[in-house]
């Protein structure tokens, strides 16, 4: 409500809100709101990860995960989250298949091996997804669920035994 420059100048995670609110409703943010994001991203330094963390696990729980994602990447507000700035852009045209999956750790793995298109950049891969989800504050539990998927996946890339695969990561 109001002037988005000033809005945001106030409280930064207010950007953050506005794409996940465009994620979980479906909405379109207007335009001047979206160049105003895209000119306060810079701010977004000023919040602690902790509450970044919250904002970026709510939208990937939404019905629209691709959308807050891809909105997150293109307003330039993923180069400005630390340790996310760090990883490789997403091919926005598959992030639709995020909407495959509906577990939080299905979907932060989908984001890690978006950009890897080889089997040989699983381990480092995963490590780099650890790496990534530690600075930002996630919770251990979630963290290897992470990894494991990210090591299932690229099991199964090598067509390794399911059963056996599934019996070596059990919880």
């Amino acid at each position: 409500v109001g002037d988005p420059q000033q809005r945001f100048s106030e409280d930064a995670l207010r950007m953050l809100r506005a794409i996940r609110f465009a994620a979980q409703l479906g909405f379109q943010i207007e335009p001047n709101t979206w160049t105003a994001i895209g000119r306060n991203a810079p701010l977004l330094a000023e919040i602690s990860l902790e509450r970044i963390q919250q904002e970026l696990h709510r939208t990937l729980q939404s019905d629209r995960p691709d959308v807050g994602m891809r909105l997150l990447q293109e307003s330039g507000l993923k180069k400005r989250i630390g340790p996310l700035s760090e990883t490789a852009d997403w091919p926005l045209d598959r992030l639709s298949s995020l909407r495959n999956v509906t577990e939080p750790a299905s979907r932060w793995a989908i984001l890690f091996l978006l950009p890897q298109p080889h089997r040989a950049d699983i381990p480092r891969c995963a490590q780099q997804a650890a790496d990534v989800l530690r600075r930002m504050k996630y919770a251990r539990k979630l963290i290897a669920s992470v990894q494991t998927c990210i090591e299932l996946y690229g099991a199964l890339e090598e067509r390794k035994n399911l059963r056996l695969l599934l019996l070596d990561h059990r919880d």
